[in-house]
C-alpha cells in the first residue's frame, strides 16, 4: 500500500467515522474524530511511483489523524501530527537513509494538503526530503508548491 493510498484510505475512514457519529444525532459542538496511529509497517514503491526506481519503505507510524467538524456537521480539516520515522531502501542499490519525517499536515475536504516540517514526498517525478512547506493540491505530490530546503533523494540513494 502506498502512503498516498494510505493517508486516503485513513481519511475516508475518519470521515466515515464522523458521518456516523453525525447521523447519530451528536450535539451541534462535535468533538474531533482521532484516529490512532498506524503502527510498524512496510510499504513497497513500485519503480513507476518514483523518477528513480522501486524502494522498500520500513515505517515506524507515530501519527494521529485528528479530524476537526464544523458545528454545522461538515469536515473542516483532518490534522496529522506525531512522530513517523522511515527507513528508506533503494530496491535497486540496496541503499539506505532514515528519515524523521513527523510533519505536520492539514488535509482539506476539498482534497488539497498543507504539510509544514519535515516531510518526505515521493510520486512518479518527485522524491525528495523537505523541511519547510509544500502545498500539495489534491494530494498530488507532483504539483506541490514547496517553500523551504528541497533535497532530492534520487542521487543519495540510486547514485
Amino acid at each position: 500500500m502506498t502512503m498516498r493510498t494510505r493517508t486516503r484510505t485513513l481519511l475516508a475512514t475518519a470521515a466515515a467515522g464522523t458521518t456516523m457519529m453525525l447521523t447519530a444525532g451528536v450535539a451541534s459542538a462535535v468533538p474531533p474524530v482521532v484516529t490512532p496511529p498506524a503502527g510498524e509497517y512496510t510499504v513497497h514503491i513500485p519503480a513507476e511511483g518514483t523518477p528513480c526506481g522501486a524502494f522498500t519503505v520500513d515505517v515506524h507510524d507515530g501519527e494521529r489523524f485528528t479530524t476537526f467538524v464544523a458545528q454545522n456537521g461538515t469536515v473542516r480539516y483532518i490534522g496529522i501530527n506525531g512522530t513517523l520515522r522511515m527507513h528508506v531502501t533503494s530496491d535497486i542499490t540496496g541503499h539506505s537513509i532514515d528519515l524523521n519525517v513527523p510533519g505536520p499536515a492539514k488535509v482539506f475536504p476539498n482534497g488539497n494538503a498543507v504539510f509544514t516540517g519535515a516531510m518526505f514526498l515521493f510520486g512518479p517525478n518527485t522524491f525528495a526530503f523537505i523541511h519547510g512547506r509544500a502545498f500539495l493540491p489534491g494530494l498530488n505530490v507532483d504539483q506541490a508548491v514547496v517553500t523551504g530546503k528541497r533535497v532530492d533523494l534520487c542521487p543519495i540513494l540510486v547514485g
